[in-house]
């Protein structure tokens, strides 16, 4: 591993890697034969920086980074960084028009792109493509002063997306905390399925790694049953998750042991913990042992760590991994932060935390309850937004619009957003996180809680269920509905369920719009 505490600039990563690990697989496809050795990626960035030279890229532009997971996104990434240009990373998914208000909105210069991806594309913008990006001069060039590194933009502390302004410094200062608490070994294989455009996906499972010498390997797709078999051909000992994508692999998981008989059906019908429940109850004292031991097998038996972030998660989880020998990992943050703001072993954690601050960070607590941040990671601000800037920036400590609490030890736990807060006409705050945790259920594919608007102007929350299967009986629905109902606390008994057509609409970081799906719900009830 290199000395990263003493790397003074964050361009210089990819020199110092590339001279400490060398032949060493940095970046690979799922299912391929071929990896890109650390070298390799550093005289890939170089070909690719060449080329947008050519092209007429120069310091200070801003570039939209377009496209799939591929070893040539990392290196356009460095290449950029390396010619002091701000990175836009845009996720895949988002809508054209989008894109285009993005491109105008930030000034970029080019749209660096693939092919495949390059054909959704707004017409007349000026897009690179990366498979001729790549075909430049291996010339190392001089490394150029980088100030803003990347432009991220989020839902941030407002209703209104905003482009949030990281520096090099900002950036550098996260992966010093990160690495600082928690290091890996060059051997280990890390397995990437969110988008790199996501910032935490791009801390935890690129920058970290790769810092460390370890490989990240793409997954080919995000179907459950062929990340299991990813997870044993790949030899993958972490990975990093967001809940809802950890829940279906799990339960694809336990239907293959259903399926082959080695777990009973019982388990499709509960809960993750209900499942660990049951073994430890069993008169066998090897069922849990044995259901260890068939969760190895099926997914290879190299997995030693999830990390799980991007939305708030079931505390139960813990109880899972730990009972597999797994090492789960939960934390806290935010684009701002670029992003990690607390990262901890849900094992050492009190029930329902997230984790102690990253070194260098630290947290408070406002009057009001909500989280507050200071430290190096911290943004320079939001682009072009001045006032929005100095709402979210004050006397050094960013205002992230979340709401929490700290115990004695430093351990943070997240009470819901300060804007989701659900004021109910009995009086009572609550939060759609605090309420969710009692309303799972296996004939649920997805669920949330959302706040619809009373007469009055009060909150009612409402249950929104996506079925697990489209010919899920009414009655069985609403049966089960009434049931976990009777089981919740009396202000979490909610008096309304929605049932969905189609899945809950979801940020590019997976958490759920729980306000815009509200909004959606409430003014169709209108129209009718």
């Amino acid at each position: 591993m290199i000395d990263i505490q003493n790397l003074q600039t964050l361009p210089g990563l990819l020199p110092a890697v590339a001279s400490a690990h060398g032949d060493r697989p940095a970046l690979k496809m799922a299912g391929g034969d071929e990896a890109v050795s650390y070298q390799e990626l550093k005289s890939l960035s170089a070909a690719i920086a060449a080329q947008l030279v050519s092209a007429g890229a120069q310091s200070g532009d801003r570039i939209i980074l377009f496209s799939e997971s591929r070893p040539e996104w990392m290196a356009s990434m460095f290449a950029l960084w390396g010619l002091g240009i701000t990175v836009v990373p845009l996720p895949v998914d988002m809508p054209p028009e989008n894109l285009a208000a993005v491109f105008q909105f930030t000034g970029a210069t080019y749209v660096v792109s693939s092919e495949r991806v390059s054909k959704v594309l707004p017409a007349g913008l000026p897009v690179l493509l990366l498979e001729k990006l790549r075909e430049g001069s291996c010339e190392i060039l001089p490394e150029t002063q980088l100030d803003i590194a990347l432009l991220g933009f989020t839902s941030g502390s407002t209703s209104t997306p905003r482009a949030v302004e990281l520096t090099a410094e900002n950036l550098l200062a996260n992966l010093k905390s990160l690495l600082a608490l928690r290091s890996t070994s060059p051997e280990s294989n890390f397995l990437s399925i969110l988008p790199p455009a996501h910032l935490f996906e791009l801390m935890v499972g690129h920058l970290g790694p790769l810092s460390c010498g370890a490989t990240v390997v793409y997954s080919a797709t995000l179907l459950p049953n062929r990340i299991i078999e990813t997870l044993k051909q790949e030899k993958i000992s972490g990975v990093i998750l967001v809940p809802a994508l950890l829940r279906v692999v799990y339960k694809d998981l336990v239907s293959q042991l259903v399926e082959d008989e080695l777990v009973p059906a019982v388990f499709l019908k509960q809960s993750g913990l209900e499942n660990i429940e049951y073994l430890k109850n069993e008169s066998d004292a090897e069922a849990l042992a044995k259901f260890r031991q068939n969760v190895s097998e099926r997914i290879g038996g190299y997995l030693e760590r999830l990390v799980v972030g991007g939305s708030a998660y079931n505390p139960h989880w813990a109880a899972i991994a730990q009972a597999l020998n797994i090492k789960l990992e939960i934390g806290y943050g935010l684009t701002e932060a670029s992003p990690i703001v607390s990262l901890d072993d849900a094992a050492d954690c009190p029930f329902g935390s997230v984790g102690k601050a990253l070194p260098g960070i630290e947290i408070k607590i406002s009057p009001q309850g909500e989280i507050l941040v200071r430290g190096p990671n911290v943004m320079r601000g939001y682009f072009q937004d001045p006032e929005g800037t100095g709402e979210a920036l004050v006397d050094g400590w960013l205002h992230t619009g979340d709401k929490g609490e700290l115990d004695d030890d430093g351990c943070l736990f997240i009470r819901g957003r300060l804007k989701e807060a659900m004021v109910t006409d009995a009086g009572d705050t609550i939060y759609p996180e605090d309420v969710e945790p009692y309303y799972g259920c296996s004939l649920f594919k997805e669920y949330c809680v959302i706040p619809f608007a009373d007469d009055n102007g009060n909150d009612k929350p409402v249950l929104c269920v996506v079925p697990q299967s489209e010919e899920a009986c009414e009655d069985e629905l609403e049966a089960s509905f009434n049931q976990l109902r009777s089981h919740a606390p009396g202000k979490f008994r909610l008096s309304k369920m929605v049932h969905l057509n189609s899945g809950l609409p979801r940020t590019a970081a997976g958490k759920v719009r729980r306000r815009a799906l509200a909004e959606a719900l409430q003014a169709q009830e209108v129209g009718r």
